[in-house]
């Protein structure tokens, strides 16, 4: 019982840890929902879920682990898929870098 329970509390610090590592005044958090996914018995990860929506009017939801702080990924799919780049411009051939 008492190790069940030390994998608790070292599952709860990790979360913590994972949650206080996404930067929410990083631009990138405003195209962005972030969700805990549970993936094995004591490790939570952290996704970033797309929330731009596409040419037809439907949210995106395209899902990317995010590592510690860094958010390339993302920053990236923004860039690739929607046009999108950190002073907020659009592009409109984003399929073209």
């Amino acid at each position: 019982m008492e190790d069940e329970n030390s994998q608790f509390l070292l599952s709860q610090l990790f979360d913590k840890l994972i949650v206080n590592s996404v930067n929410p005044k990083n631009w990138i958090w405003k195209y962005f929902k972030v969700e805990n996914v549970f993936e094995t018995s004591h490790i939570n990860s952290k996704y970033g879920i797309c929330n731009v929506n596409n040419e037809s009017g439907k949210r995106c939801n395209a899902q990317f682990k995010v590592l510690g702080r860094s958010t390339s990924n993302l920053i990236y799919h923004l860039l690739r898929s929607h046009g999108i780049a950190q002073d907020g411009s659009r592009e409109d051939n984003a399929d073209n870098f």
